[in-house]
């Protein structure tokens, strides 16, 4: 994204954010008894339930939660799919809070706050290569970038054996973050650029 301000001539980059500090609270230690992938947002075509529902049929094993409600709903047909509808933001990042890793499959996005508030909660993030996903994960460090969907199926199984690399990257996801998406931090960079 950044190239392309550049081409119009001077531009600096103020990033988006989330505010780390508020969602800290959410950040509780979570009992599971299974290893769990989930998303949140809207069923419809740019957030592409097929793919998410192709990867979660070959991973019998593991259980997915998407948060939200839409009119694909019925193409998130895998058994261990679990669709809880619309949710405040409140009870959404305590769902957030109980991923293993978060997933995003969407076809296109902007910059995804879901991701950046996953991030927040220390959940290393399988997504689609594309624009937007691509600005908060950094491809084997906080997380992977997939074009298929055997990419994503090979990561989630990988770290759902491997639990010091899925700490390591949930770690990773909380201090990028910290370090390029807090939103506190943007705001005071881009009332500096007015005030310059």
């Amino acid at each position: 994204m950044p190239e392309h301000a550049k081409r119009i001539g001077d531009a600096r980059l103020v990033r988006n954010g989330v505010s780390p500090k508020e969602l800290a609270k959410f950040k509780v230690h979570a009992k599971k008894d299974s290893f769990k992938v989930g998303t949140m947002g809207r069923l419809s075509p740019q957030k592409n339930p097929k793919l998410f529902n192709k990867v979660a049929k070959e991973l019998p094993e593991l259980e997915f939660i998407w948060i939200g409600a839409g009119q694909l709903q019925t193409e998130l047909k895998s058994k261990n799919i679990n669709v809880t509808g619309w949710k405040t933001h409140e009870e959404a990042m305590q769902i957030v809070n109980t991923f293993d890793v978060y997933v995003q499959t969407s076809l296109w996005e902007g910059l995804p706050f879901t991701i950046l508030e996953a991030m927040a909660l220390g959940k290393p993030v399988v997504a689609t290569n594309v624009v937007g996903n691509k600005d908060a994960v950094e491809n084997g460090n906080n997380g992977y970038l997939c074009d298929n969907a055997d990419c994503f199926i090979e990561h989630l199984e990988y770290l759902s054996k491997n639990h010091d690399k899925l700490s390591a990257m949930g770690q990773n996801s909380s201090d990028r973050c910290k370090e390029m998406f807090d939103q506190q931090r943007n705001f005071e960079d881009l009332k500096n650029i007015y005030l310059n």
